[in-house]
């Protein structure tokens, strides 16, 4: 049985990851800006891979501290549906570059690798292949790494056989 102090305590959560990261989750992508700061060192509204995963982190844990508190179910679904959105909005991003994937594979050349930024409401690549400098591997990896663990706690992440080639 839930305490009243972490109850509120899990509401102040819930009410600061709605405020700082939810109300910014774009509602057709499901992709999150990495900031909403514009500034002369670029424009840092693109969806970059990595803050991407990080931030649903938050949200996801929420919701596993809400279900563990016997919290509203509504919300907890919710939350769920904001951290699928991201990571089908992430995947059918890198899935849009598959064609330099299996390129990668054999030339294992930077051009070929994946993106890790995509400009947030259109989930395409906003920096042309030779722009960028270095693979962001990392990035890839934790993607993966998160959708094998939200795979396996029973959300279904990747829903159609082409996602699973890819």
């Amino acid at each position: 049985m839930p305490t009243a102090s972490s109850h509120e305590l899990l509401e102040r959560i819930d009410a600061q990851l709605e405020r700082v990261l939810l109300q910014r989750q774009h509602p057709i992508s499901g992709l999150m800006p990495a900031s909403t700061a514009h500034t002369v060192h670029g424009n840092y509204g693109d969806a970059w891979v990595r803050d991407g995963v990080y931030t649903i982190q938050a949200v996801w844990g929420l919701a596993i501290a809400w279900r563990r508190q016997g919290g509203n179910a509504r919300r907890i679904f919710e939350l769920e549906q904001s951290v699928l959105a991201l990571m089908r909005g992430q995947l059918r991003s890198m899935m849009g570059q598959a064609a330099k994937v299996e390129r990668f594979k054999t030339s294992l050349d930077p051009l070929d690798a994946l993106h890790a930024k995509y400009d947030t409401a259109t989930g395409q690549p906003v920096v042309a292949d030779n722009a960028w400098g270095h693979l962001q591997l990392d990035a890839t990896a934790l993607f993966l790494l998160q959708l094998a663990q939200l795979s396996r706690a029973g959300l279904v992440v990747v829903t159609a056989q082409a996602q699973v080639a890819f």
